[in-house]
């Protein structure tokens, strides 16, 4: 049986078919359904969509032959489709012609076309038309201000109605306050914001599972910190944001603001109430030069479109001058709700100058505040030697060196970009006595070392075919024989289990073991030690690398005669070639932190 030809098939069959591909010659006879009774007629309209050959000529024709305005309006919304395809000549004759419909509803999609096309000679003639047509006028009123453009205010003069005029009239609002800057003060003390000599109750946002390393790393400044759920840590301070936006393990700080649901309060109306009530509005009027702008978000990650536009109608109807604004606002709101009230977490967008040594990235990177988080778990003494088996762009090595002193950095990878970006970043960090070095993680003669600080690659940075678990039971393993007696190996590891296997039999105790959020998958941070001089004969342990007897090795990276220098990318170790391996230990990693957080 042979196929039917295309002309030989009904454009109805067609339309059933779900590869089918219309092309111009289809435009006519997907016309006559647009805007009809026919059952086909939204599968018509979406066909005519992806046409890409000319079609506006018969557009017009269909425009200029129907008599009912709806069907009217359905044609001219492809007009809007055309200005992108080659066709603006067109598509802007048929819009200007709309302009002048007999029908309201045509003239005002018209005007929203005019708009929409970006097409400056059409906005020109939707302007001229709306000094005679108060429906036209409206129009350009919403369609102006659902972009924020200040030209809302030219159009509207309340007369028209309805929740997409007041939006657009609140979006315009939104405009007009964006001209003026916006910042923090982040050098005023809090201590006026609390409710009692404590100060103000603050909040911290961090990776879920680095909590208790965060409190660690804030109580000199903000004693009795404490968890309150997995990623936030709650304290009571007078310091003000500029102090406490330096944790580095922090990924945010804010100031929370608590309140009862009253009566039967939609969560909305709850919101809106406690960001326009006394304590919320104190707090980011007194934090805030500029006009206060608050972008509102909910803590269970939904959208909640529905809700967060009712909230910045409210707020719009209030006196306090706090406006709802998701684009660029100094403060972002979150809320978390409950049936008896809502916690509002009210975040400050920080000048984040915590990480400004990272200029330069690798596709996937450690994000800086868990390279931090890993630093503080190995501790800093004076004579540690520190290898990072998979160095990437250099952020663990970088904050080691922030956190105390050192005798030798090293880092090796599979990956020469990653290490000249390591370079990089680690010169610009000013870290001292850094040698870095092609090697594969599993086998790489790095000498006597006394920390192992690393986030090894991750789901797609890893490279296919790759047995994740047994790479790095090898590269644990490896390092566990070059540890010295009292060192200490810290790993972000997504294989636990093949991680804690190696680490055992090589007889390394474990000290930490908490799982981390990496936001998509779970990773274990882990810390073994090598404790008592047994178990280190055992492994055939390395001594110390500050006893070493053998500085002329070459093959001993803690000597900076072998080292390659890491301001210099030229003066690579000789050796470094011999230590090459199949690239299969490495591949980049963690996106780079925003300038602002």
């Amino acid at each position: 049986m042979t196929a039917k030809r295309r002309d030989d098939v009904s454009m109805d069959e067609r339309l059933q078919d779900p590869g089918f591909t219309p092309s111009a010659r289809d435009a006519a006879a997907l016309l006559k359904r647009v805007g009809s009774d026919d059952p086909n007629a939204k599968v018509a309209l979406r066909a005519l969509v992806k046409i890409e050959g000319p079609i506006m000529r018969a557009v017009a024709d269909e425009y200029a032959a129907r008599k009912h305005a709806k069907a009217r309006r359905a044609i001219l919304g492809l007009a809007g489709e055309r200005f992108t395809r080659g066709e603006a000549d067109a598509a802007r004759a048929l819009v200007l012609a709309a302009l002048a419909d007999a029908d309201p509803g045509t003239r005002k999609l018209a005007a929203k076309t005019s708009v929409a096309s970006g097409d400056g000679a059409l906005v020109l003639a939707a302007e001229a038309r709306a000094a005679s047509d108060a429906d036209v006028r409206g129009a350009l009123a919403e369609a102006f201000g659902m972009r924020g453009d200040p030209r809302a205010r030219d159009f509207d003069d309340e007369s028209t109605s309805g929740p997409r005029a007041s939006r657009a009239r609140l979006v315009a609002a939104r405009a007009t306050l964006r001209e003026e800057a916006s910042t923090i003060r982040e050098d005023v003390a809090l201590a006026s914001l609390g409710s009692g000599s404590a100060g103000a109750h603050v909040v911290f946002r961090c990776r879920g599972g680095l909590e208790q390393i965060l409190i660690d790393e804030l109580s000199p400044t903000v004693p009795g910190a404490m968890v309150f759920r997995e990623g936030r840590v709650d304290a009571f301070t007078t310091a003000p944001l500029g102090k406490l936006g330096r944790a580095r393990v922090a990924l945010d700080v804010g100031l929370v603001v608590i309140g009862q649901r009253r009566g039967e309060e939609d969560d909305a109306s709850l919101v809106a109430r406690l960001l326009a009530g006394e304590r919320a509005s104190h707090i980011m009027t007194t934090l805030t030069r500029g006009p206060v702008r608050v972008r509102v978000a909910w803590s269970d990650g939904q959208k909640r479109r529905k809700e967060t536009w009712r909230i910045a109608e409210l707020l719009g109807d209030s006196a306090d001058g706090i406006v709802a604004d998701s684009r660029d606002a100094p403060w972002e709101a979150i809320a978390a709700v409950d049936e008896e009230g809502v916690r509002l977490e009210l975040y400050p967008r920080l000048e984040d100058t915590r990480f400004a040594y990272r200029v330069a990235d690798v596709p996937a990177a450690s994000h800086p505040t868990i390279a931090a988080a890993l630093a503080r778990v190995g501790g800093a003494r004076r004579d540690d030697v520190v290898w990072d088996p998979f160095v990437g762009s250099g952020l663990e090595l970088c904050e080691r060196a922030r956190l105390g002193p050192y005798a030798r950095l090293i880092g090796t990878d599979i990956d020469d970009r990653a290490l000249d970006r390591a370079r990089e970043n680690v010169e610009s960090a000013g870290a001292l006595r850094c040698g870095l070095m092609l090697a594969d993680a599993a086998r790489a003669e790095v000498g006597p070392i006394s920390l192992v600080l690393t986030n090894p690659p991750m789901g797609r940075r890893v490279s296919r075919g790759i047995d994740l678990g047994a790479m790095l039971f090898d590269v644990v393993a490896h390092a566990a024989k070059n540890l010295v007696q009292g060192g200490r190996i810290v790993i972000l590891s997504p294989t636990p289990s093949a991680t804690a296997r190696a680490a055992k039999k090589a007889g390394l105790t474990s000290t930490l073991a908490t799982r981390v959020d990496l936001g998509g998958f779970v990773a274990e941070l882990q810390r073994w030690e090598s404790l008592g001089d047994e178990a280190n004969r055992q492994r055939g342990g390395a001594r110390n690398p500050a006893d070493s007897r053998n500085p002329a090795d070459s093959r001993n990276p803690a000597d900076p005669r072998n080292q390659a220098d890491s301001r210099n990318p030229k003066s690579r170790n000789p050796t470094e070639r011999g230590n090459e391996a199949p690239r299969t230990s490495r591949s980049p990693r963690g996106p780079a932190p925003r300038g602002k957080r």
